[in-house]
């Protein structure tokens, strides 16, 4: 269902963090998910911390075919300083860390910014997370 413009408006932004260095199969999976979400106000940033051609290269391709994404690319210093750069790259109030082998529910910024309205002394809201195995198992 399509959001109207005034609900964008009434909901604050959020900038969905991703910090990535290589592993590409994953990177795709968590920005797909990111790209998933039924919230509607909402940009996705990547730091690459110095990840090798071909993860650049889809980079690109991927920041050209979707407007709400911004990648930031950077030397290898490790995930503390690529999420710290994400940090300050981020113009928005609310910032979603999402790992670059993790995978968000398509709710989930629903869920957690409608937390952090309902508790408007939060400054912080987190989730629990269910383990997906490559065998098919889960662990909740």
């Amino acid at each position: 269902m399509a959001k109207s413009p005034d609900d964008v408006k009434s909901r604050p932004e959020v900038t969905i963090l991703l910090a990535s260095y290589g592993r590409l199969e994953y990177l795709r999976q968590a920005v797909d998910s990111a790209l998933r979400q039924t919230y509607a106000n909402y940009r996705v940033l990547i730091v690459d911390d110095g990840s090798d051609d071909e993860v650049v290269e889809w980079l690109h391709q991927l920041e050209s075919r979707h407007p709400g994404i911004k990648v930031v690319y950077q030397d290898h210093q490790g995930v503390a300083v690529a999420r710290a750069t994400g940090v300050e790259q981020a113009s928005t109030e609310l910032i979603c860390i999402l790992d670059s082998d993790d995978m968000l529910r398509a709710d989930a910024l629903e869920v957690l910014t409608e937390a952090l309205r309902q508790q408007p002394d939060s400054r912080i809201a987190f989730c629990n997370i269910r383990e997906l195995r490559a065998n098919g198992s889960e662990n909740l």
